[in-house]
């Protein structure tokens, strides 16, 4: 919550003014997943953490989307979609893009790469996150392709690491908890 208490005033203190004096299209899509299986854990925060930075947001003069438990096939839309409102609102457009739930690290084509993890997916494995996460850096470069000024990025996530400890069978998993 502290957090989110911070970034509320860096918003307030960035965009302070009247919303209606603004010139530039602000657009924001915000993800909150909480609906997971045993494995990786159900989360307490992130539906009350989307709903705060909404009201947050829209008081700042942001166009506001938000998805609540979201699968792998919304999150890759919602992305892709917003990415092109970015990109039709002009090079003067300020986007922000929330993700909170849970987040993976894993090994992916040889290198460590940040995942969200859809909402109802069972992970255990990096295979499970290869497979049924969605690739952090992929949504960014949705993003940054799009023709907007200004671009945040929040990935506040309960990372879980599935990275090989040594030999090729070993895999450490490293659970993260919701504070």
């Amino acid at each position: 919550m502290r957090f989110l208490a911070g970034l509320f005033l860096a918003l307030s203190v960035a965009f302070a003014g009247p919303a209606l004096a603004q010139s530039e299209p602000r657009l924001a899509l915000l993800i909150g997943n909480q609906d997971y299986p045993a494995e990786p854990g159900r989360l307490r925060r992130p539906h009350r953490d989307v709903a705060t930075l909404e009201t947050a947001l829209e008081a700042a003069g942001f166009l506001v989307e938000v998805e609540r438990d979201a699968d792998a096939e919304r999150i890759r839309r919602a992305v892709a979609a917003f990415a092109g409102r970015l990109d039709a609102a002009g090079d003067d457009a300020v986007g922000f893009f929330y993700y909170a739930g849970h987040g993976a690290v894993a090994l992916s084509e040889g290198r460590r790469r940040n995942f969200m993890l859809p909402a109802g997916a069972a992970v255990s494995s990096a295979a499970d996150v290869a497979l049924s996460g969605v690739r952090l850096d992929a949504a960014i470069d949705a993003l940054e392709n799009a023709d907007a000024a200004t671009l945040f990025v929040v990935y506040d996530a309960c990372r879980n690491s599935f990275l090989r400890t040594g030999g090729d069978r070993g895999i450490a998993v490293e659970r993260a908890r919701d504070v």
